[in-house]
């Protein structure tokens, strides 16, 4: 028992409140049930999650950008691919339309993501994005994923 040997334990029953409570303090250990309500424990740990591992990625890692996203990648030692956002008011707009890119980017790394290498992957909007169709995005995203996949294949080659 893990409060018998001094630890602190805290239960969590929903993946929604665990995603906010990992944005107040990342634990030393953390057990995650994958099929967890809301926000599943497999996403969880897909995601990057503090200043750290932003600064991580912007510091040493590869940019790939389009007209609509700039992507900057970088291995990790995680075995699986994390996704990081980077949605800002002044280049997106109000919360809808912030959380419509938000949406599609996770949906499109969702269903991409084992295609790719184990890397921490922080994506960026850029203005066009603001008026840009769904069908737009998720093409961009696409081409954009398959480059990153190519650039990072070839660079753990040499």
């Amino acid at each position: 028992n893990l409060e018998n040997a001094g630890y602190v334990v805290e239960t969590i029953a929903h993946g929604d409140e665990a995603q906010v409570r990992l944005t107040e303090a990342v634990p030393d250990l953390l057990l995650l049930d994958w099929m967890l309500p809301g926000t599943s424990g497999l996403e969880l740990c897909r995601r990057l999650r503090t200043k750290p591992d932003f600064q991580k990625v912007h510091g040493a890692g590869k940019r790939i950008a389009d007209s609509f996203f700039s992507m900057t990648v970088r291995p990790n030692d995680l075995g699986a691919p994390r996704l990081g956002l980077a949605v800002a008011i002044r280049t997106v707009g109000n919360a809808v339309a912030r959380n419509r890119v938000r949406r599609i980017v996770k949906e499109s790394f969702r269903l991409t993501q084992h295609e790719l290498p184990a890397i921490d992957i922080v994506v960026a909007a850029r203005v066009p994005v603001k008026g840009a169709a769904a069908a737009d995005l998720h093409a961009s995203l696409g081409m954009l994923w398959k480059k990153v996949a190519k650039q990072c294949a070839s660079s753990s080659r040499g």
